[in-house]
């Protein structure tokens, strides 16, 4: 089996073309990103740079059986809809001009958006209630592409992964790498999940025959977010929403690198927790790491 990978470079693109290469059942994993990879390739893994929006995709895709769509940005409404919308439509047509015969996409638990009535934990069949703002939108919208692909019948069986909060080397959950910024006024249950496990649960979907459709993948268990410095060993620093939201929104105007978009605030101060039953009973996947194991494990990461 020959699998390409779009988002080859990001934090959970990486771990699952390592999990790929690292499968007997994989001959050959071809690694997409705008970006070229940071660190040596495993064996068996090739690496193209590519653009998702580019109409010769198609021929990137000579002889794959399948394709993990992890390829996302979160930019502004308008580069949000060429490279999330735009970019994924066009993959996922050349990917049923080449005969790829299944697509694994990488969604998101914002598609749900931050509630007061949130259930904890959250369902498949609950309504999408994204916020207001590009990244949960377009990842609805690419849900909806995804849908409208299974329905026209191509023969292309599509699953697409609603992945919680994930850790991992590189993961941007800190300020400067030593300050947790968190909502003074709210302290919502949190949910972590390694990207090892999340990248096994993509593994698990791609060779699960009769999987289709939504599944949340979240570890087990949750934390406070006023637990969350602590057990990572960090400052806290806890600001009420209104300010917290201002700081964001100016940084975000001003383009300061790795700026948080304020809609992410707005998230922030309800639960999202997601109920990975079905992908538990249907996948066969459960996190190794519950959310507070990962958590620490995170800690244990970032103080080496």
């Amino acid at each position: 089996m020959r699998v390409a990978v779009t988002g080859a470079s990001g934090l959970i693109g990486r771990a699952v073309v390592a999990a790929l290469a690292a499968d007997a059942a994989v001959e050959e994993v071809v690694a997409l990103d705008l970006s070229a990879p940071a660190a040596p390739l495993p064996p068996g893994v090739r690496h193209l740079v590519r653009d998702t929006r580019d109409p010769r995709l198609v021929h990137s895709f000579d002889g794959v059986d399948a394709l993990m769509h992890l390829a996302f940005r979160v930019l502004d409404r308008r580069e949000a809809e060429s490279v999330n919308v735009d970019g994924s439509r066009n993959v996922f047509d050349a990917a049923v001009a080449a005969g790829i015969g299944v697509i694994v996409h990488a969604s998101s638990g914002a598609v749900y958006g931050g509630h007061p009535d949130n259930p904890v934990p959250l369902k498949e069949n609950r309504p999408l209630r994204p916020a207001a703002f590009a990244y949960p939108e377009t990842k609805v919208r690419v849900e909806r592409l995804l849908e409208g692909l299974s329905s026209r019948g191509s023969g292309t069986r599509a699953v697409w992964l609603r992945v919680g909060t994930t850790l991992g080397p590189g993961a941007a959950l800190l300020f400067r790498r030593s300050a947790l910024l968190r909502l003074s006024d709210f302290d919502p249950l949190v949910q972590f999940t390694w990207v090892d496990d999340v990248a096994a649960a993509f593994v698990r979907a791609l060779h699960t025959g009769d999987a289709r459709g939504a599944f949340n993948i979240g570890a087990p268990g949750t934390l406070r977010s006023s637990d969350i410095a602590s057990v990572l060993g960090v400052r806290d620093f806890a600001l009420p929403y209104r300010l917290r939201r201002a700081l964001a929104a100016g940084m975000t105007f001003a383009h300061v690198p790795g700026a948080l978009h304020p809609g992410f605030v707005d998230m922030a101060r309800y639960p999202i927790v997601l109920d990975a039953g079905r992908a538990e009973r249907e996948l066969g996947w459960r996190a190794r790491d519950d959310s507070l194991a990962t958590l620490r494990r995170f800690g244990e990461l970032i103080g080496s």
